[in-house]
């Protein structure tokens, strides 16, 4: 039997738990009820069935006469609905009122109300720079050991890279960790598939200790659990590493995701993978990103400051962990 991947046992483990407590609720007894039965069950009950039907010729005829009772068969029309449901089908089908991105909360940690004086605005459309087409084979070209200048900051904050003029994040590697994200679980231990191997728990040395200078990298860079309270707006937002590489955006060369891309990349390094790297962040924050977008929305029919973080606090730390924050500038870009 092949092994379970984390993955796998961290659902088989939900499930178990989530059965405990169905049970503990009394719930299996008579609410819930399954649409189908399984060629294993069904084949359990028909022995039962036959077993009975064998008990019942044995017995004397007095006690024959007694017919049993029946049991009323469950209505199908009310099944009791699951208390929790899959992230990954809440996140294919969202209700039409939620957030977007609201599957990446934590049941214990609800997203606050939506203000009910809400008015529908139409922003405007501002479309994404185009990425130059290479003229080059960048294979050909790319040199491991070339090194670009670090980025300027211009007036407004956002960070200029000579060689990526289309790229404009605000936030550094930096700013990222010493603000709190990813819930601070940037560079624990974990398996990578891809390599076959653990990715140790000191990757973060690579990058210089200013970053992380006086920092408890336990809490902030090394956790071996997700803490939402570590991040900047205490809410938790983003899949885990596993899930990532199951949906094939991981790249071999950066084994723990696009924020190790980043810090690299920040560094200096150039390789043939930053186009695509980039051009997932121009679908996240860039200015016509589905999330900025959603959060100037949003902000907008609120009736709400730009700055008010406590409209769509998901998003905001999703938008920090692509290393960028909304500015009023920006914002007012689309009104």
């Amino acid at each position: 039997m092949p092994r379970l991947s984390e993955y796998e046992l961290e659902r088989e483990e939900n499930i178990r738990r989530n059965q405990e407590l169905l049970k503990s609720l009394g719930i299996f007894q008579n609410k819930v009820v399954n649409k189908k039965v399984s060629l294993e069950t069904e084949h359990i009950l028909n022995g039962c069935q036959r077993s009975r039907q064998r008990v019942s010729q044995s017995q004397p005829a007095d006690a024959s006469e007694k017919k049993p009772k029946k049991r009323p068969r469950p209505s199908t029309e009310s099944v009791l609905e699951p208390r929790r449901k899959s992230s990954r089908l809440s996140a294919a089908l969202p209700p039409p009122s939620s957030d977007p991105i609201d599957f990446l909360s934590t049941p214990d940690e609800p997203s606050p109300p939506a203000s009910t004086s809400t008015s529908r605005v139409e922003l405007r459309r501002i479309p994404n720079p185009k990425i130059p087409e290479s003229q080059h084979d960048e294979l050909e070209m790319w040199d491991p050991d070339c090194r670009a200048p670090l980025p300027e900051r211009s007036e407004d904050g956002t960070l200029v890279f000579s060689s990526e003029p289309h790229f404009k994040p605000n936030m550094t590697p930096e700013e990222m960790i010493r603000s709190g994200s990813f819930g601070g679980t940037t560079f624990r231990r974990h398996h990578s598939s891809l390599l076959n191997c653990d990715l140790p728990e000191t990757d973060y040395s690579e990058f210089p200790a200013t970053w992380y200078d006086g920092l408890d990298v336990s809490i902030y860079l090394t956790s071996h659990v997700y803490r939402s309270k570590t991040n900047r707006y205490g809410v938790k937002a983003g899949q885990s590493l596993i899930e990532w590489e199951r949906a094939g955006w991981i790249n071999v060369q950066d084994p723990r995701g696009w924020f190790q891309w980043y810090c690299r990349f920040y560094l200096g390094r150039r390789t043939p993978d930053d186009e695509r790297q980039i051009r997932r962040w121009l679908g996240v924050c860039g200015t016509s990103g589905r999330f900025k977008r959603s959060l100037v929305n949003k902000i907008a029919s609120a009736g709400a400051a730009w700055d008010d973080e406590s409209i769509s606090p998901i998003i905001r730390q999703t938008l920090q962990h692509w290393g960028y924050r909304l500015t009023e500038a920006d914002y007012n870009a689309y009104l």
